[in-house]
């Protein structure tokens, strides 16, 4: 029953996150989509780990990828918030239209 409910909601935050990045044009409303859709993918490989654990395989693995994701993850927010930041200083705006322009 929980696992059930936890692939839906995995599923349910992926989607959230795909939808918000296809529609926004805000960058940190973008990252902040692309972080929700990828938790969602976390959660649904911590059930896929679970449903193996249960079948008698090791989960270890598993639990160590998400672990190894999650702080990946961090530092891929840390980054592009800079980026994010840097670019509304020079624009003065972080919308995808005006960062367009900043192509050479």
């Amino acid at each position: 029953m929980i696992a059930e409910a936890a692939v839906v909601s995995g599923i349910a935050l992926l989607a959230y996150g795909l939808y918000s990045v296809l529609t926004s044009r805000n960058l940190l409303r973008m990252l902040a989509s692309v972080e929700v859709a990828f938790n969602g993918v976390l959660l649904l490989v911590l059930v896929l780990a679970l449903h193996a654990y249960s079948k008698g395989f090791e989960a270890a693995e598993a639990g160590l990828l998400v672990l190894a994701a999650i702080v990946l993850t961090a530092v891929e927010v840390a980054v592009l918030a800079a980026i994010i930041l840097l670019t509304y200083r020079v624009k003065g705006s972080v919308m995808v239209d005006k960062v367009r322009e900043l192509r050479g």
